[in-house]
């Protein structure tokens, strides 16, 4: 009675070839998780610089509109200041 072998060289180097297009495909798969992952960093690191910049600018903004404000509360107590005067002129005081 010969048995034959259950697999032929044949058929090992077919297997080895689909192992190592396998792990080939893999390392593909590895390596553009971690392009994906290196995108997302930046993104996100881009996005913080962006709104660091959206901030500095509003700051600026709103410091603009508080030196705004100032000028005009103070030219309102001047008008009221001069109010003040006029009236205590028509009145005699």
């Amino acid at each position: 009675m010969n048995i034959e072998p259950w697999i032929t060289v044949h058929d090992e180097l077919w297997i080895v070839v689909f192992m190592m297009v396998e792990l080939w495909v893999e390392s593909i798969n590895i390596e553009l998780w971690v392009n994906f992952i290196k995108v997302e960093l930046w993104s996100r690191a881009l996005k913080y610089i962006y709104e660091d910049r959206a901030l500095d600018q509003f700051d600026d903004e709103r410091a603009l509109y508080y030196s705004y404000e100032d000028r005009t509360l103070s030219c309102i107590n001047e008008y009221r200041a001069l109010d003040h005067i006029y009236n205590d002129r028509a009145l005699g005081r």
